[in-house]
């Protein structure tokens, strides 16, 4: 979600919210000039603030979430090796931008998962708590 749609759910200023992504307050990531949340990242805020328990989060959160923030479980059932258009679809950017996200692909084009997990690892905000993929 974007920061403005985050904000709309918290009742809070857009402003706010990429405030607190930028404190590390709530898990973000900034791709191609926008704030991107992902619904972990807002379950593990709301689980922290206490304004955040009292607004609309839990229209857009699962109550019963498969993988609550572990990157490497979540990513447990793809394949060993992903399309780069697959993976640039994952991380909505650009094919062309994965080699310098160190996602480099093999000669059939393809990236290898545990680079993905490696890579969401590095520009997440929770650290060094995820699973390795199984």
């Amino acid at each position: 979600m974007t920061a403005g749609e985050v904000a709309r759910f918290l009742d809070r200023s857009e402003a706010t919210v990429v405030s607190l992504a930028r404190k590390h307050e709530i898990g973000a990531y900034k791709v191609a000039g926008k704030w991107l949340i992902a619904a972990v990242d807002l379950r593990g805020f709301a689980a922290t603030d206490s304004r955040a328990l009292k607004s609309d989060l839990r229209l857009v959160l699962d109550p019963v979430p498969e993988f609550t923030g572990d990157v490497g479980g979540a990513l447990g059932e793809l394949p060993d090796r992903m399309s780069t258009s697959a993976v640039a679809e994952v991380l909505r950017v650009d094919h062309t931008k994965l080699p310098g996200l160190g996602l480099d692909a093999d000669s059939a084009g393809n990236v290898e998962r545990e680079a993905v997990v490696a890579y969401l690892r590095s520009v997440s905000n929770y650290g060094p708590h995820y699973s390795a993929v199984a």
